[in-house]
């Protein structure tokens, strides 16, 4: 677990681009950490539970 940082938050609504700032930083930085978010929507094609996010939905009764 990392101590001490900086937090980077990348938001705005879907289809802006964030994903690919993302991969951007990562391939420009090696010391940066991934936090996976939650969402309730629907898997969507390419999408990996756990990689991308976690997929809330699969706890529904």
């Amino acid at each position: 677990m990392i101590e001490n940082g900086i937090l980077f938050i990348l938001s705005g609504p879907s289809g802006v681009g964030k994903g690919t700032v993302r991969k951007e930083l990562f391939n420009r930085a090696n010391d940066l950490a991934y936090s996976i978010s939650m969402t309730t929507r629907e898997k969507r094609a390419g999408e990996a539970e756990g990689v991308d996010y976690f997929l809330q939905n699969k706890w529904k009764n």
